[in-house]
């Protein structure tokens, strides 16, 4: 709750992106191994997660929203554990309807990248800029910082907790 007054007030002076790109900056100085950048619940992580939930809403609306109704209005079987599916079940219809799924929901979270507000944008861009500052020789950290975040820390949460992102109406 303090973080969302924080970043909210940030915002509606138009200084959010000034305040993530400073508490992201530290983040990445105070980082000694990216493998765990922004793993914790540090403060840079909490303001970024509230920016992110609060400016990148119409990103999820955009790309999560529809796939999470369709999914909630069908009957099919994602379930891939064999402990935890009647026996007979056709595992192979299973895996079939999880990769279909999880191919929608890339190829809309493909399609929906220019909804990405421009002030997201410019805050994960200085993040890229920072990690490759900071870790000159790996070719990758400009990349794997910019992804996992929107993935570990945006995309996937709201597709593990879709409720507590206002994406549905109901469990």
């Amino acid at each position: 709750e303090i973080m969302k007054s924080i970043v909210g007030a940030f915002e509606m002076k138009n200084r959010g992106a000034w305040l993530l790109k400073s508490v992201s900056s530290a983040e990445v100085d105070e980082t000694w191994d990216l493998s765990v950048l922004f793993r914790g619940n540090s403060i840079a992580s909490s303001c970024l997660d509230t920016f992110m939930r609060t400016v990148g809403r119409q990103v999820l609306d955009a790309t999560l929203r529809p796939i999470l109704r369709e999914l909630y209005k069908s009957n099919k079987s994602y379930e891939l554990d064999p402990t935890r599916v009647p026996k007979g079940t056709d595992m192979k219809k299973n895996l079939s309807a999880f990769i279909e799924t999880l191919n929608w929901i890339w190829e809309s979270i493909r399609t929906t990248a220019d909804k990405i507000p421009i002030t997201m944008r410019r805050v994960l861009a200085h993040l890229r800029a920072q990690v490759s500052i900071k870790w000159p020789n790996d070719s990758n950290s400009k990349y794997i910082s910019v992804t996992s975040f929107l993935f570990l820390r945006f995309f996937c949460p709201a597709l593990m907790s879709p409720q507590s992102f206002d994406l549905v109406d109901e469990m």
